[in-house]
């Protein structure tokens, strides 16, 4: 049987947004008791009283504050913060060609040390971020292949993450809500073992660094 507080569950667990403002203390919950009540009054097929709406969503938030304490840890398994700018992304539909002209391109990129480069290759397309000083190389190289999508003026942070990170739920989760919080809209990401890396548009590159590095590298005065 379905209970007021596992519909409860089930609907903070389809809104981030309201499952980090509960989270936060910032939702005052007699006044989403009163939201909530027609709806799980509709879903659970029976009356409910405010008062009881009000106690189950309070067990919740009681439960989801001491979630929150747990992760707490989660502070301490980001390192280091790298931020590079003047990146471009290329999308191209896979061809029977594509491998070759990965191949093409790292090699040309061997040139320039210190340069980012990543390719993520998927089902159908193969992703290409780069350092936009390659960007006439690429066009180059995939001259002859279908471009969905090229997207200037984007820049990326890189999250050097503790190597048990990997066995830690929601890390990623994490830093991504961080972001969208503040509505900073995140390009693509890339990871590695012990590497998260945000790509973002050009402006939003110092609000989000600012963010990742308040929320990862806070100075506890307790």
């Amino acid at each position: 049987m379905i209970t007021i507080t596992d519909e409860i569950n089930r609907m903070i667990a389809t809104s981030p947004f309201l499952e980090e403002g509960i989270q936060r203390g910032i939702i005052n919950l007699s006044a989403l008791a009163r939201e909530m009540k027609p709806i799980l009054e509709s879903n659970l097929f029976k009356s409910l009283s405010d008062g009881a709406v009000i106690m189950a969503l309070k067990r919740v938030a009681e439960k989801m504050g001491q979630k929150r304490d747990a992760a707490a840890p989660k502070k301490r398994m980001v390192g280091d913060l790298i931020v590079r700018s003047n990146l471009s992304e290329f999308t191209y539909q896979i061809s029977e060609n594509t491998t070759d002209h990965q191949r093409t391109l790292l090699k040309e990129t061997k040139k320039e040390r210190g340069q980012f480069v990543t390719i993520t290759r998927g089902i159908d397309q193969l992703t290409i971020i780069i350092s936009s000083i390659f960007n006439d190389a690429v066009k180059k190289i995939f001259r002859n292949e279908r471009l969905i999508q090229q997207i200037d003026d984007l820049a990326s942070i890189t999250c050097k993450l503790y190597a048990e990170v990997i066995f830690t739920p929601g890390i990623f989760y994490t830093i991504l809500k961080l972001l969208a919080w503040e509505n900073i809209n995140v390009i693509e990401v890339v990871s590695t073992y012990t590497e998260f890396t945000i790509i973002l548009e050009r402006g939003k590159i110092d609000q989000s660094f600012s963010i990742l590095m308040k929320y990862f590298h806070f100075k506890d005065h307790s």
